[in-house]
Formats: C-alpha cells, sequence, structure tokens
C-alpha cells in the first residue's frame, strides 16, 4: 500500500543558505510529510518512538541523527514512548546550497557521495552524535557566514561517518505516472472541492477503469485518500496551531463537521478535541498537571 506523503513547506526562503530549528514536543507524531530540501535531524529523548522513512520502519533509540533527501517520505509515531520532553533539532539546506560545480569538484567528492546517499535515508552512529552535539550548540549561537562555515564543518563530520542506509528510493513505473500525477495534484489541492470526475479526466481515463487502478495503485478509494489526506492535515494543525477545531476542519476542505468528526474518529481513533489534548505540547502539559 502506497503511503501518503504531503509536501511540507519550510521556513526556508530561496535567499537563505540553510535554516536551524529546536523544538520540544510532548508526543512524536507526525503525519507522513517530504520537503524540496534536505533535512538533517537529531532527534533526542524519544526511546520507543516509531520512525518510517521510506519504506523504512524502526524504533528510535535515545538520541538519533539522520540525513533525509529532497523528496524521501517520512514520519513518526509516538510508539511505547512515554518521554513528555522530546528535543528536535533540524538544519533545512536546498539541494544547490554549493552549486553543481562545486560540488563537482574532486576535493568535493566525499560530500558529493553523502548527499546522493541521503536520498536512501542516512542514520549515523552514537560515535558521530558525539561529534556533532558541540558543533550544533555552536550553530545556534552563530549567524552568517560563520554559521555555512559550521554548515560545512557538519557536512564533513558526516561524510566521514558509516551510516546506516535505510531505504531503497522506489521507482514510480511507466504504467502508474498518470495516477502519480493525480496524486500529487490531490496533495497539493486537498483543501480545495475535488471530484471523482475530475481527477478522472486529469488521467485520462473513464471514471470506472480509474477508480480500478487508483484503488489498485494506493491501496484506497478516491475518496478515502483524499480524507487521509484532510485529516492528516488537521492532525498536524490540532498540534502545532491553536486554532479551533471548526476552523481548522473547514481550511482542511470539509464542508460538513458531523462527517469530519466521523472520518476524524475513524483513522485517528480519537476526537479531535482528545487528538490535541493528548498529542499537542501544552495537551501534555495539562495532562501531567
Amino acid at each position: 500500500m502506497r503511503s501518503i506523503a504531503i509536501k511540507e513547506l519550510t521556513l526556508l526562503e530561496e535567499h537563505d543558505c540553510l535554516l536551524l530549528q529546536n523544538k520540544t514536543h510532548g508526543s512524536l507524531s507526525i503525519a507522513p510529510h517530504f520537503h524540496s530540501e534536505y533535512e538533517i535531524i537529531l532527534i533526542r529523548n524519544a526511546s520507543g518512538a516509531v520512525k518510517t522513512i521510506g519504506a523504512h520502519e524502526s524504533v528510535l533509540g535515545e538520541q538519533e541523527l539522520l540525513l533525509i533527501g529532497p523528496g524521501l517520505p517520512h514520519s513518526w509515531k509516538p510508539g511505547h514512548c512515554t518521554s513528555s520532553l522530546i528535543r528536535e533539532t533540524t538544519i533545512h539546506f536546498h539541494p544547490n546550497w554549493l552549486g553543481n560545480g562545486l560540488l563537482h569538484r574532486q576535493e568535493m567528492h566525499s560530500l558529493k557521495n553523502l548527499l546522493e546517499q541521503a536520498e536512501k535515508g542516512l542514520r549515523f552512529p552514537q560515535e558521530t552524535i558525539g561529534k556533532v552535539l558541540p558543533l550544533l550548540d555552536q550553530m545556534e549561537n552563530n549567524k552568517g557566514f560563520n554559521l555555512v562555515l559550521n554548515q560545512l564543518q557538519l557536512l564533513n563530520l558526516l561524510s566521514k561517518a558509516e551510516p546506516d542506509c535505510l531505504c531503497e528510493r522506489s521507482e514510480v513505473g511507466i504504467g502508474d505516472q498518470r495516477l502519480e500525477l493525480v496524486i500529487q495534484y490531490m496533495s497539493r489541492h486537498f483543501k480545495e472541492a475535488l471530484s471523482l470526475k475530475q481527477a478522472a479526466r486529469m488521467a485520462g481515463l473513464s471514471e470506472i477503469y480509474f477508480c480500478r487502478s487508483f484503488k489498485q495503485y494506493s491501496g484506497r478509494t478516491f475518496i478515502e485518500f483524499l480524507n487521509e489526506l484532510r485529516v492528516q492535515h488537521v492532525s498536524r494543525m490540532l498540534t502545532e496551531t491553536t486554532h479551533s477545531i471548526t476552523e481548522i476542519a473547514l481550511e482542511a476542505g470539509f464542508k460538513n463537521l458531523s462527517n469530519f468528526n466521523r472520518i476524524f474518529r475513524s483513522r485517528q481513533h480519537l476526537s479531535p478535541r482528545q487528538y490535541r489534548e493528548i498529542y499537542s505540547v501544552e495537551g501534555q502539559l495539562r495532562l501531567c498537571s
């Protein structure tokens, strides 16, 4: 069954070299998504949580350092993690931040190889994490050119390590390309009113043949797939914003609130209010107080 991944827009702007962020989570629950950028992720205090990168799934240790390439779907689930103070450090940077010319120089071979391997998702050993931590602390207090130099030092450290490749990139077959285009369109426009007729026309197929092909390719009907995209978006908004449940549901494309509540509960096995209370950082603090 194909995992649904939504393209996530980071705060990294076109004129930036990189963006470093530190976050604290009450629970590690992040729906499948991908970025146009490379992402370095250090997660601490999340032992027992589950990471999914491409087709790979495994349980997190006490601290994990990952490098994820552009377009590679990844997600996090609470699993058996009992920590309510999970620390996440992320660094996003553009694929072309050094320019293709520089990466093809002989001295940059190890870095070029590192970035190519990142398309499969890389997990670094604990020894490497020990070397990286002081540099990340330094990067938090730097900016401008010094921050860029720190980033080069960090990538140099990673290029000398022996990471585990977590998965193989799945290739889209020729026969699936029309359906993949529809899915990509749905991932960008799920907040809008999308119809089966419109999707079938986009794929150049009859509605009957499109329904059968789409179910076979995605493991879901067109409506199930669309609703899952919307529920994933709602789940994230519930944990990351203070907007009302009604606002979030309507913004995600749900037009009927009773229908929304039924669909959400069937997917997440919780009401939207319960989900927010359990998985948001604020909810965790309330539950512990």
